[in-house]
């Protein structure tokens, strides 16, 4: 841990997710609306509930998935003025 001022800055590892976008490009028709945990290129949980779908991957015993809401690839962010 490194202080700098009032913040503490916590220095996590750093997670390549490069399979898991991968298995996102390649299955993204499948669950489209689901929220997905993947994790080193696999599909650990998937539902409609967030919270839902990290706990369960947390019981599989995967510490940090990638949580991602899957949305059709036209879906355009709206970033504001």
């Amino acid at each position: 841990m490194k202080v700098e001022g009032k913040v503490r800055v916590h220095m996590a590892e750093r997670i390549d997710h490069s399979s898991d976008l991968q298995w996102l490009r390649e299955h993204r028709q499948e669950h489209l609306g689901d929220w997905v945990a993947l994790a080193q290129g696999r599909l650990i949980a998937s539902g409609y509930d967030a919270a839902e779908v990290y706990a369960a991957a947390m019981r599989f015993g995967v510490n940090r998935p990638l949580l991602v809401q899957v949305e059709p690839r036209e879906a355009l962010s709206f970033g504001g003025w």
